[in-house]
């Protein structure tokens, strides 16, 4: 169960850190927005990459880090809902946001799930 919490805790951290530094680095090029939007996608980026580096951190010791990691897996749920905000409010989903909704809201969820077992546990 330890592996699989540090699993977890790791991939999400990845693929924050992916997505993160592609989104700071092309901002919203090609896109016909004004230059604040751009800015403030850029700089949301970059703390998109300032939790994933938290969650890598919370995987090298995934018992020691219990309220940071929570609090961190619960950030990226509470972005993700946000989304959800922002389909109902615009109306133009892209599929893709789709399975980026499912996979921030289940993995963040079962990362959870799976260290609090391990923390009752111990």
């Amino acid at each position: 169960m330890n592996i699989t919490a540090r699993l977890l805790a790791a991939l999400l951290g990845v693929l924050g850190i992916m997505a993160g530094g592609k989104a700071v680095l092309n901002g919203l090029a090609g896109l016909d927005v004004p230059m604040i939007i751009d800015n403030q996608f850029r700089f949301f980026a970059a703390i998109r990459i300032g939790v994933s580096v938290g969650l890598i951190i919370c995987a090298l010791n995934i018992t020691e880090h219990t309220l940071m990691l929570r609090i961190l897996a619960l950030t990226i749920i509470i972005g993700a809902l946000g989304r959800c905000i922002g389909l109902i409010a615009y109306e133009q989903p892209d599929q893709s946001l789709y399975i980026t909704i499912f996979v921030e809201v289940s993995l963040s969820s079962l990362l959870i799930w799976t260290q609090s077992r391990i923390v009752s546990k111990n």
